[in-house]
């Protein structure tokens, strides 16, 4: 992890185990992070961000966030806001692979007009490609997420790779700013909730997590 981190990449918070951080109570929700700061500044990581697994928090997390130094969240939702101080650096699930590819979003694909089964490689690249250029044209914001162990095979592994490429090729032109959750929710932070206001538009759809 420190070779990672010392390459430039960022490493954040994720849940210790992947627990479904809104069903954790108060005092298991504090365990958790604790444990895991504790094991991270082991390694020489200091966490700034946190990515909650299901997507969702609880009504303690953001106070808890930023009592251990942690000032932007990664949750679902629909945009960018600053809620208590905390930079809210979001996903949406049709952007992210775990939508397409896993059995166990079907409930996600269901409620939002999509097939029960997972979808392909070619639906996924397709619509990912068209999501790049239209969040250019609105002047938004998109989060992208490709996890190890669903890109598996050639066809998933040119999937992410085209539509890497088709990011690079944006910013080459000038019209992407790539950054990481930290520096994203630094700059979100600095613009303040008179910019982005304080809704982002929480997703509250749950789905069975593994």
């Amino acid at each position: 992890m420190q070779s990672l981190q010392n390459s430039g990449h960022e490493i954040a918070f994720h849940a210790y185990q992947h627990e479904v951080w809104s069903a954790l109570t108060p005092a298991q929700e504090t365990r958790n992070l604790t444990r895991s700061i504790d094991s991270a500044s082991s390694l020489g990581i200091k966490y700034k961000g946190f990515r909650p697994p299901g997507g969702m928090i609880t009504p303690h997390t953001l106070q808890l966030m930023k009592d251990n130094g942690l000032f932007y969240l990664s949750p679902a939702a629909e945009s960018v806001a600053v809620v208590e101080d905390v930079a809210i650096v979001p996903f949406q699930w049709q952007s992210i692979d775990a939508y397409f590819y896993m059995h166990e979003t079907a409930p996600l694909r269901v409620g939002r007009g999509d097939p029960k089964e997972p979808l392909s490689e070619d639906v996924m690249e397709e619509r990912l490609l068209r999501r790049v250029d239209e969040v250019i044209e609105e002047g938004g914001y998109l989060a992208l997420l490709f996890h190890p162990f669903l890109t598996t095979g050639e066809k998933r592994l040119t999937v992410m790779e085209n539509v890497v490429r088709r990011v690079k090729e944006r910013e080459k032109e000038g019209k992407v700013w790539i950054a990481g959750g930290a520096e994203a929710g630094d700059w979100i932070r600095k613009q303040g909730e008179e910019v982005f206001g304080r809704d982002p538009g929480w997703d509250d759809a749950k789905w069975k997590m593994r």
